[in-house]
């Protein structure tokens, strides 16, 4: 999963802001530091979403929030999450769907993983 992230650089430290997951704060001396925390801070907060059986944020295309005024002068960068890493070990299964049930999947989530959208599915379907 990618989260857009922003930063604002005061005169030594870069404050982050994650918008998909506006609880946390997050900050670094220099620009890695700053992403390599936000990363962490995602990485932990999913790992956290895990153990209390919540569903991930799902993340926002970066290019919504560009023109966005409250972002006025902010650099933009993205982390990247493996879910693999949060939530274990992965098995691959290949699936057929019908073609019909296809479009509308992707009509419904156009710029979601489908991978994503069936296993927050079965999480819910197995949650009942």
């Amino acid at each position: 999963m990618q989260y857009p992230i922003a930063m604002l650089k005061t005169d030594a430290v870069f404050y982050v802001t994650i918008p998909d997951i506006s609880e946390l704060e997050v900050q670094g001396n220099t620009m890695a530091e700053a992403v390599s925390n936000a990363r962490m801070a995602v990485f932990d907060y999913m790992h956290q979403c895990v153990s209390t059986d919540r569903p991930f944020p799902t993340p926002s295309v970066l290019g919504s929030h560009l023109n966005d005024s409250k972002f006025a002068g902010y650099i933009w960068a993205i982390v990247h999450i493996e879910v693999a890493r949060v939530t274990g070990d992965d098995t691959e299964l290949t699936i057929r769907l019908p073609a019909r049930l296809m479009s509308q999947l992707r009509q419904k989530f156009p710029t979601s993983d489908i991978n994503e959208v069936i296993m927050h599915a079965l999480t819910q379907h197995l949650a009942k």
